[in-house]
């Protein structure tokens, strides 16, 4: 398990092959920004499956990141042009931030599930073969 500080950003990278296979990543109570790169060190077949079965945890933390209105805490998520790098995974947007996941690579994010943000905006991008195939992407209302 990861747990992210309660103040301050998280920022999370999952290079190598398995490298955070089935890893949870709780920042349930974190006031600040959520970043995890599934990818590679380069070569293209360095991280398949780096982050297959991660489960992240945003913030349901309701305090603002700083006293001014431009609170810009969000939750990015990056799997990269890999295989299955995300594939199964499962993604609990923060609550009070925009929510934003890239599937870039064939079956990055397939069998993945998402739990949208209930008080921001919502982006996953299906960009590659099979990406999102078979996942559950869920907007709360």
């Amino acid at each position: 398990i990861i747990n992210c500080p309660l103040h301050g950003n998280c920022f999370i990278e999952c290079l190598g092959e398995h490298s955070c296979q089935n890893t949870v990543i709780d920042a349930s109570s974190s006031e600040g920004s959520l970043d995890l790169i599934c990818g590679s060190m380069g070569d293209e077949n360095d991280g398949d499956e780096n982050c297959h079965s991660v489960i992240v945890y945003g913030s349901t933390n309701t305090n603002k990141l700083n006293t001014s209105d431009d609170d810009t805490r969000s939750f990015n998520v990056l799997c990269s042009d890999n295989h299955r790098s995300c594939m199964a995974a499962q993604f609990h947007c923060s609550v009070h931030s925009q929510c934003s996941i890239a599937c870039n690579g064939f079956e990055s994010c397939s069998y993945a599930d998402v739990i949208g943000t209930s008080l921001d905006s919502m982006q996953v991008y299906c960009n590659d073969d099979r990406s999102c195939f078979h996942s559950q992407i869920h907007a709360v209302t």
